[in-house]
């Protein structure tokens, strides 16, 4: 099921989650911008977001594990959540993927169309995608 994680979920969404320090994620389950889907013993995906301009829900990260995609895991994250911007009166949701991730096509069945793209020369390109409600 999902819910909002706690800080007792922190050290499973850490194995998951090592793209921010580990105080930036402590906050971010704080502030109520980390989704868990847990069944009755473990962790199988994780959603967390930030704000774009300050105002526009921005999908930081998806994430589910090799051995749970394909569970309808990341399609009950992603639609939880965007039920709640929703109920926050959010018209709008943005979040991105990288060009060569499988990840697009995901958020394409979902609404998502591209909008804009950034190019990081160590990376590659960057597709930002956006769903509007």
């Amino acid at each position: 099921m999902v819910r909002y994680a706690t800080q007792d979920d922190l050290s499973e969404i850490e194995e998951f989650d090592r793209h921010i320090p580990e105080e930036m994620l402590e906050k971010a389950v704080d502030d109520g911008r980390v989704l868990v889907y847990k069944n009755s013993e473990v962790i199988m995906g994780i959603a967390r977001w930030n704000y774009f301009w300050d105002s526009i829900p921005f999908l930081n990260m998806l994430y589910v594990p090799s051995g749970y995609t394909r569970c309808g895991v990341g399609s009950q994250l992603l639609k939880f959540w965007e039920s709640e911007m929703q109920k926050q009166k959010h018209r709008r949701v943005l979040t991105s993927t990288m060009s060569k991730e499988k990840g697009q096509h995901f958020l394409r069945k979902f609404g998502y169309r591209d909008i804009g793209n950034l190019y990081d020369e160590g990376e590659g390109l960057e597709l930002i995608l956006e769903k509007r409600f």
